[in-house]
């Protein structure tokens, strides 16, 4: 015998004894209690009784099936509904650290160019200072004698190549 036919036997059980204790409406006369038996419902035989348990039954496990699917149901919307929203949440938690990693590599980028512009700047500037050194410098031996030469400016420093005449 499984559970189930274990807990419907105690069921009939418990009904018979109810039913055997109980043999019709206890109506309160004063001094004496005797049972009274409606006339209009007459009594019903044992067969009766158990098809009536039967079709109780079966509306009883009717209405505990509809109640678990409608549960099921409402578990399946919940479900759904936090797989939309996690997937949100996590959309935007990507983003997040996306739009961080692009702002960081950006100030690494920005922050290389600046100092690549610093040292350009810095030998320009040094290139510049030597050029108007030897500009000033042939200005002051143009008045006092004849100077030729040429030079080249490189990155590493300056090429001369000069020749003094003095007259």
């Amino acid at each position: 015998m499984n559970f189930m036919e274990g807990v419907q036997t105690l069921g009939l059980d418990a009904i018979n004894k109810m039913s055997s204790e109980n043999k019709g409406i206890w109506r309160s006369s004063g001094a004496c209690e005797e049972p009274f038996f409606h006339s209009s419902h007459p009594r019903r035989s044992v067969a009766e009784d158990k098809a009536a348990i039967k079709i109780q039954a079966w509306w009883r496990g009717t209405l505990v099936r509809r109640t678990l699917l409608h549960a099921a149901l409402c578990a399946w919307i919940i479900q759904a509904w936090w797989r939309v929203a996690h997937t949100q949440l996590l959309e935007r938690r990507r983003r997040t650290v996306l739009q961080l990693y692009t702002r960081q590599e950006w100030a690494a980028v920005k922050l290389q160019a600046v100092v690549r512009m610093w040292r350009v700047r810095r030998r320009y500037l040094r290139a510049r200072a030597a050029a108007c050194l030897i500009q000033m410098r042939w200005r002051n031996c143009l008045t006092r004698g004849l100077m030729r030469g040429r030079y080249q400016v490189m990155a590493g420093g300056l090429a001369l190549d000069m020749k003094v005449l003095i007259a």
